[in-house]
């Protein structure tokens, strides 16, 4: 699982079930835990794509995603994902 951010928007990917199932329950604790903005996207090659609009709904800044996803133990591979 990697995690790939943009601007306002975290991208979460995973290309295994596991994975997938992973980002589905971070994204379910997103929600319940800070209300941020998503949506789910599945790629043509079977991958996984959770965005996080952290801007939105939350105000807050792009960097508080990252933080977030380190305390929910995701790794932290960053990279430039254009929309």
């Amino acid at each position: 699982m990697e995690i790939i951010h943009r601007g306002a928007t975290l991208v979460m990917s995973s290309h295994s079930p596991e994975g997938n199932e992973a980002l589905l329950k971070t994204c379910e604790d997103h929600m319940q835990t800070w209300h941020f903005g998503f949506n789910v996207e599945k790629t043509p090659d079977g991958e996984s794509r959770i965005h996080f609009d952290h801007t939105h709904r939350s105000g807050l800044a792009p960097s508080h995603g990252v933080l977030v996803s380190q305390t929910l133990g995701l790794s932290t591979k960053i990279q430039e994902y254009i929309f």
